[in-house]
C-alpha cells in the first residue's frame, strides 16, 4: 500500500513529514485505542492481499483513506508544546488546523504516479516505511 498526501499549500508539507517521520498511522498513539490501531494493521493486510483492481478493493480503500485522515487530525490533537518544525510549533498548528485540514487530501494506491509541479505530494510507502516528494 502507497499513501499519497496531497498538501494544496506546499508551506504546510513540513507537517506532513514531521508525520510521517513520527510514523504516520503506523503508531498506536495516534488511535483512540489499540484495538482501533490493531484494526488498521488487519485493514492494511487486507488491502495488500487484494489483487490488481480486485473487487471490494475501491471500497476498503476509501475505508482506509478515511482512517488515516482520522489518525492525522487524532496526531494533531495530540501534539504537545515541544512539537516543532522549521516553520510550525503548537500555537501555529492550532491556529492553522482547520485550514491545513481543508488543504489536505489522503489517497491510497498501488502506484507511484505524476508529478507535482510545488513539491507537494508526499508518497508513503508502508511496506518500507519511508517517503518520497513529488
Amino acid at each position: 500500500m502507497i499513501i499519497l498526501a496531497m498538501i494544496k499549500n506546499k508551506h504546510y508539507m513540513q507537517v506532513i513529514r514531521k508525520y510521517f517521520d513520527d510514523g504516520g498511522p503506523f503508531v498506536v498513539t495516534n488511535y483512540k485505542s489499540e484495538k482501533d490501531y490493531k484494526e488498521f494493521l488487519k485493514d492494511v493486510e487486507i488491502y495488500n492481499d487484494f489483487g490488481f483492481r480486485q473487487k471490494g478493493q475501491q471500497k476498503h480503500k476509501q475505508m482506509l483513506e478515511q482512517k488515516i485522515k482520522e489518525n492525522f487530525i487524532n496526531y494533531l490533537d495530540n501534539i504537545d508544546k515541544n512539537w516543532k518544525t522549521p516553520a510550525f510549533d503548537y500555537e501555529k498548528i492550532q491556529n492553522n488546523k482547520e485550514y491545513l485540514l481543508k488543504q489536505l487530501t489522503i489517497k491510497v494506491t498501488d502506484l507511484i504516479y505524476g508529478s507535482s509541479k510545488n513539491r507537494t505530494w508526499l508518497y508513503y510507502i508502508d511496506i518500507i516505511r519511508r517517503y518520497v516528494i513529488l
